[in-house]
């Protein structure tokens, strides 16, 4: 029998296991050099960013099948920063700290999310007590 990848352990920082951890930060990691290298192609094509975006923008008015999706990973993506937000303040984290995480998400996505979910505290509440997300 194997254990459990995420378990509530008084006295550790996290609840995830130290091997789901470092699984998580390393496609965090992987994410944001994707995202780094994507984003320098990006521009070495368009030339300058206000030519990326307009190219950006094309295909989105013409067609529909692109605004469905657009549409549907701007849902789920709001869906995710709203669940980021009441989990990082069910933890007891300070109104500009979840700005920050908020911000953080808006702006690189993955490896944000995947970060915090490796290293969220236990802590629930402010108040110091244990439980499993």
């Amino acid at each position: 029998m194997t254990a459990p990848l995420v378990t509530a352990r008084p006295g550790t920082a996290s609840p995830v296991r130290p091997s789901l951890r470092y699984l998580l930060l390393s496609l965090a990691a992987l994410f944001l050099a994707w995202e780094i290298l994507g984003t320098i192609g990006w521009l070495e094509q368009a030339g300058t960013l206000g030519d990326g975006l307009a190219k950006l923008v094309e295909p989105l008015r013409r067609d529909r099948m692109q605004q469905v999706v657009t549409s549907d990973f701007l849902l789920i993506g709001a869906v995710v920063l709203v669940l980021l937000w009441l989990d990082a303040a069910r933890r007891g984290w300070a109104l500009p700290k979840r700005a920050a995480l908020a911000l953080g998400f808006i702006a690189l996505g993955s490896p944000v999310l995947l970060t915090y979910l490796a290293l969220r505290s236990e802590r629930v509440g402010g108040e110091g007590r244990e439980t499993v997300p």
